[in-house]
């Protein structure tokens, strides 16, 4: 005998909200819960009704009547999952933070806009702040995310391929152009110039659209040529527009073009770009992105001329990566490690210290690097040495390069399996700042000749860390009017002749207890974890980075915080450039 299958029931949690919604309703005059709550599948509907005279209109406000009607939904996870909200109509269509013209925008950035301890109360308290912000206007239209497309960057696809979009897109104007996609992975495509060089190469399309998209990019391409042909228009309700462009006969004929010159197996993408009109220039336009195997595209093409067949395939939406100059930003912008970006830099050394500075200055956007080390990477370096275990036995100079091409393939990444560079006349050509992470008393006096000879533009540091605990660090900074030994020596007195900054002597006379890693012949080194070199290497780079913005010569001592050395945390040391000048020469 078949059991009956269970009615579904809300959770205590949804019972909860509504009960605070009922509640919420019975003391504020302008809020009513119309009918009793809904269950879609797990999901509890509740409709609510507002007085909207209590609401102050602005400039720009969102054109309301005089009572609306919200629906609130809230899904099975409730709290943990977010509640949503909705409109029966499509009067708001192309309104800011209104979603393909009738789902709610309530949440921009949820991990700081909503708290699961809120409950029916905060999700009402969240629906009210979103209806006061439209109607007074503050809802802005630049700030929109992906507001020419309603709000919407993609229809939820499982597994869904990144296409990464950058400058290489070039200049957006409406019409339709071929475009060059190489796969890079199972996992990403990228917009390349020209023939790209890396990975297998993808034909495609870019389509960009006169008006907005309202109410976003539809699932199948018939459905993409007629809103492009035709696209809804904004503020009226769902109503066809007829002026769009580019017009179908366009779309179609350049889409069965770029099919006719696939192979069937082959998929093809097309990107499609549609403006938001509170932004101006190429940074205006949102992008969207689908991709479909030939063969599917041929049957699209196909029924889009015959008017009575079956609707095509659903296409796969591209998740896009979009890094466009026009309308991405650096996270680290206006931070002192924005001196790095577009330099050349010559890191000395790829040890504790060089190997993870080396990567920071890629990360930081440096525009070509040079790596120099004499020696291999060995096993037990890996305890605080930026290298993997297969690394072991490489070059540390080749290991370094090759982690460094993957993390920015874009940055010239150069490996010399030498301490230093032998033609000092050049290196002010080639190089705008050489760092010396060797703590090398030869190469010291290396940098000492490269002052005397480089170009005058040329910068020189020098970074270190102590040898008991590798939490003190020592950045110095000169330019070639500058010996850098000089310098090094007046810090080394400053730091001898003050009291309060004795706990950094040990970088000028190490402690005696060095470790020895292995028995035998294996050299003494200084003692520190990945932790303590990786904080000292990061705070060397931002600090150097700090006194190349600034054009200053000198040193900066620094402390982390869990040092168990008595030292200040940052005492600034200036150069006295008249005396490093003799010294020179």
């Amino acid at each position: 005998m078949k059991s009956k299958p269970s009615t579904p029931c809300p959770t205590a949690a949804q019972v909860e909200a509504i009960e605070a919604l009922r509640a919420a309703a019975a003391s504020v005059d302008a809020l009513t819960v119309v009918d009793e709550p809904t269950l879609e599948g797990a999901d509890l509907s509740v409709k609510l009704s507002f007085d909207m005279s209590v609401f102050a209109p602005g400039p720009g406000g969102l054109k309301v009547g005089p009572v609306e009607e919200f629906t609130l939904t809230l899904p099975e996870g409730f709290p943990w999952a977010l509640p949503r909200a909705r409109v029966a109509h499509h009067r708001w269509l192309g309104e800011p933070h209104v979603l393909n013209g009738n789902r709610l925008c309530l949440f921009l950035d949820p991990q700081r806009e909503w708290s699961p301890v809120a409950g029916g109360e905060g999700e009402l308290a969240r629906l009210w702040t979103w209806i006061d912000d439209a109607v007074a206007g503050r809802h802005n239209s630049a700030t929109a995310l992906h507001h020419g497309f309603g709000g919407v960057t993609s229809v939820p696809t499982s597994g869904a391929v990144t296409l990464v979009v950058g400058a290489e897109l070039g200049g957006l104007r409406p019409g339709i152009r071929r475009i060059t996609v190489e796969e890079r992975s199972s996992h990403r495509l990228e917009v390349v110039a020209g023939d790209g060089s890396q990975g297998r190469k993808i034909p495609a399309l870019l389509v960009v659209s006169l008006q907005q998209l309202p109410a976003g990019l539809p699932r199948t391409l018939e459905g993409i040529v007629a809103a492009l042909h035709s696209p809804w228009r904004s503020g009226t309700g769902l109503r066809r527009e007829s002026a769009g462009f580019p017009k179908r006969d366009m779309t179609v004929g350049r889409i069965e073009r770029l099919v006719r010159d696939t192979v069937p197996s082959e998929p093809v993408v097309v990107v499609v770009a549609a403006p938001n009109r509170a932004v101006a220039g190429n940074g205006s336009y949102d992008l969207m992105a689908v991709r479909l195997t030939a063969g599917a595209a041929r049957a699209a093409v196909a029924n889009l001329k015959n008017p009575d067949a079956e609707v095509g395939p659903v296409l796969e939406f591209l998740n896009v990566d979009d890094v466009r100059p026009d309308i991405s930003m650096r996270r680290d912008d206006g931070r002192p490690t924005s001196w790095y970006v577009g330099k050349r830099v010559e890191v000395w050394g790829c040890g504790a210290l060089g190997s993870w500075v080396a990567e920071l200055l890629v990360r930081a956007g440096v525009r070509r690097l040079v790596v120099r080390d004499v020696a291999s990477v060995s096993s037990g370096l890996l305890v605080r040495q930026n290298y993997v275990d297969a690394d072991v036995g490489a070059s540390k100079a080749e290991a370094l390069a090759i982690r460094l091409r993957a993390i920015a393939p874009d940055v010239e990444i150069l490996n010399e399996a030498s301490a230093f560079a032998a033609n000092l006349d050049e290196l002010g050509d080639e190089s705008d700042l050489i760092i010396d992470a060797t703590a090398s008393a030869p190469i010291a006096g290396w940098l000492d000749l490269a002052a005397k000879c480089a170009s005058p533009d040329l910068y020189i540091a020098q970074i270190a860390t102590d040898s008991t605990s590798a939490t003190l660090g020592l950045v110095t900074l000169t330019s070639t009017s500058c010996v850098p030994s000089e310098v090094d020596r007046q810090v080394r007195d400053r730091v001898f002749a003050d009291p309060t900054l004795e706990g950094f002597r040990i970088l000028w006379d190490p402690a005696d207890d060095l470790l020895t890693p292995a028995r035998g012949c294996s050299t003494p080194t200084f003692r520190g974890s990945a932790a303590d070199v990786m904080g000292v290497a990061a705070s060397a780079v931002s600090l150097l980075g700090g006194l190349l913005r600034a054009g200053r010569s000198g040193a900066q001592l620094f402390a982390l915080p869990h040092s168990p050395a008595v030292a200040p945390a940052l005492t600034w040391v200036p150069a006295r450039v008249d005396d490093a000048v003799s010294s020179a020469t």
